[in-house]
């Protein structure tokens, strides 16, 4: 049911709450004039009375939702209905929601490249290098560090919208801290499918001259610290933790549950609370925090940024949602990877946070988010998370179809390589939306892309622009109905069937390669969606490599060796992928590999082994292009 009061509610216990009170003390009045009178026959009937009452207003609750409520649900309920769909919509920030209904479903063709702003930027975006913990695991610079999770999140770099990720290497020692990180192209790799980095290596070296480079390695602060740290002043020269004094240190003996070591001095220094979760509840645990992510400043600073949300579940009449149904983005918090300094930057006015504010008056700052910091901040996430739950529902204008829950959605779930169906993680990517002029303009956003119930068929899609100017914008773009666009799942489908997917995999099988499926990454362009996935390679030693792109359209899915020939295809467009600024693989390497190649295409053609001459085939095309490649670096 619906979080508020209904019918019953208001003209059944709405009486009952009203009367009772009243009730309550005459029955009372009336037992004490039975008690002094010594009729306690009489007072334990008068006191009977109240809980008779109680069960006579809960037989007519019933009785009145059976036979008055459910026959016209609808028209007796109706402003609470209203009540209920608006004031969640408002919980969850979604009261200015944008929605574009009876949206038509364009088509892709070569002059959306040419007239849509973010048709190139989102196709030279998409998620292609590999960046789980086995294919990283090569760069974190030996066994006393291990990699973090990548997190991606879009930025300029010098004048081109990118994609990026990032992975930090933290001590697998509790005693030890970490060091530097790691930062890549989302959508590029190198000439041998690995990923192709921006930043990497001990120190953190900086491969691109739009990037500053990072003064302070060491990251004593992090989402997977240790707890404290003890280190000497010759170590440490931040602004961060306490003399280890002889008060002090039997202060963080305590701390610590009286584990550490026994060497410490005077002189040394305790770093505490060096996780930023931890770090952060401690200041402020009113709120509730994104996952926080690494950013290098102007200055080289590695800072984590998240965002703080004002949440509370007391929201009247709003549905309960993850526990929660009201949230607000109040602030962008970061905190200094080195020194440890917390900063919250709070934005604009809102009942919760300004009551904060009174309580701990030096809580925010009064200076403005800095530039670098607002150029590299991500979306809420949180927030849009909450918002594309809501939506599942609440995208429903018309009353009756709401309260009746019909065409409610689904976000689009996705399968790969077998495995149980997931939910599509909010996608980065690029979409052209108007500015205050009416004109379009590219627009990094966060997308999401619904199905109906059955998941057979693309319902909408949900944006909401991450640029840092205008973080309020959101459009749910509705298509009509009879409308049908190919959902990510039956892009997977068609895939598993396709032709030359199933060639290539023969092909690939009778080399030895271990083919799965990336994650799919849909592109939003003139209305329609546009699909793609990396095809990787996985080796033994548990890295992927990238070998091929999927992408498809709704009509047709191909399968090439990168997005451009998946465009040609598909559209016949010429090359849009911008290459990368740097080579990481010797030219000469690449001509010893066309040369191997053509030597194993005439050996098997002399012996008459098409299968081997079909595999050499391909592997002399992929090194012609990995040769064209470097030699446009």
């Amino acid at each position: 049911g619906l979080t508020g009061a209904g019918y019953t509610d208001m003209y059944v216990w709405g009486v009952y709450y009203r009367i009772a009170p009243y009730f309550v003390v005459a029955l009372l009045g009336v037992a004490a004039f039975f008690f002094l009178k010594k009729q306690f026959k009489r007072v334990l009937l008068t006191l009977l009375v109240f809980p008779v009452c109680l069960l006579a207003t809960l037989a007519a609750a019933r009785l009145t939702d059976s036979f008055v409520v459910k026959p016209n649900a609808f028209a007796l309920q109706k402003t609470s209905i209203e009540t209920n769909w608006y004031l969640t919509r408002r919980g969850f920030d979604l009261e200015f929601l944008l929605n574009v209904n009876d949206t038509a479903v364009g088509a892709f063709t070569k002059d959306t490249l040419q007239t849509d702003p973010s048709a190139v930027t989102a196709l030279n975006n998409l998620k292609l290098a590999d960046t789980s913990a086995e294919t990283l695991s090569q760069y974190k610079a030996g066994e006393s560090y291990y990699l973090t999770s990548a997190q991606y999140r879009q930025m300029m770099i010098g004048e081109t919208p990118t994609l990026i990720y990032t992975s930090t290497r933290e001590s697998a020692s509790p005693s030890g801290h970490g060091e530097g990180l790691l930062m890549g192209y989302a959508s590029r790799t190198d000439a041998e499918g690995n990923p192709l980095l921006l930043m990497e290596g001990i120190p953190t070296q900086t491969h691109n001259a739009a990037l500053p480079e990072i003064r302070n390695n060491a990251l004593y602060f992090s989402p997977n610290a240790s707890e404290s740290l003890v280190l000497s002043p010759s170590d440490y020269n931040g602004n961060a933790g306490i003399k280890l004094t002889f008060l002090n240190r039997a202060a963080y003996l305590l701390h610590n549950h009286g584990s550490t070591s026994s060497a410490v001095t005077d002189t040394d220094i305790g770093l505490l609370n060096r996780k930023i979760s931890d770090r952060l509840n401690r200041l402020a645990p009113f709120f509730r925090y994104d996952t926080p992510y690494p950013i290098v400043t102007d200055q080289g600073d590695v800072l984590w940024v998240c965002e703080a949300y004002a949440v509370t579940d007391r929201y009247p009449f709003a549905q309960t949602f993850d526990g929660v149904n009201y949230i607000r983005n109040v602030a962008t918090v970061t905190v200094d990877a080195y020194n440890g300094t917390v900063t919250f930057y709070r934005h604009g006015h809102e009942p919760i946070s300004n009551t904060y504010q009174k309580i701990y008056p030096t809580l925010f700052t009064a200076e403005p988010l800095p530039e670098s910091v607002a150029a590299q901040r991500r979306a809420p996430e949180l927030l849009y998370k909450l918002q594309m739950q809501v939506l599942e529902q609440y995208h429903e204008t018309d009353l009756q179809r709401f309260y009746l829950r019909q065409g409610a959605w689904n976000c689009a779930k996705v399968s790969y390589n077998g495995e149980e169906a997931k939910r599509l993680d909010p996608i980065p990517t690029w979409v052209s939306l108007p500015d205050a002029q009416d004109t379009l303009q590219q627009t990094p956003v966060l997308m999401t892309v619904y199905t109906d119930k059955s998941g057979t068929n693309v319902t909408a899609v949900f944006l909401r622009d991450s640029s840092s100017w205008n973080r309020d914008r959101m459009v749910l773009y509705v298509f009509s109905e009879g409308q049908t666009q190919m959902t990510p799942q039956a892009f997977i489908s068609s895939l598993a069937t396709n032709q030359d997917y199933l060639l290539r995999q023969a092909n690939w099988q009778a080399a030895g390669l271990n083919i799965t499926c990336g994650q799919v990454s849909p592109v939003f362009l003139n209305h329609c969606l546009l699909y793609a996935t990396p095809l990787y390679n996985n080796a033994a030693t548990g890295e992927k490599r990238l070998v091929a792109v999927a992408m498809g359209n709704g009509k047709r899915v191909v399968v090439r060796n990168n997005v451009s020939d998946c465009l040609s295809a598909l559209i016949s467009a010429g090359n849009i992928i911008t290459a990368p600024e740097e080579s990481q693989t010797d030219l000469n390497d690449l001509i010893d590999a066309v040369v191997q190649a053509y030597d194993q295409v005439r050996e098997s053609n002399a012996q008459s082994d098409w299968s081997a001459y079909g595999n050499a085939m391909n592997e002399l095309e992929s090194a012609i292009r990995r040769l064209e490649n470097g030699k446009n670096k």
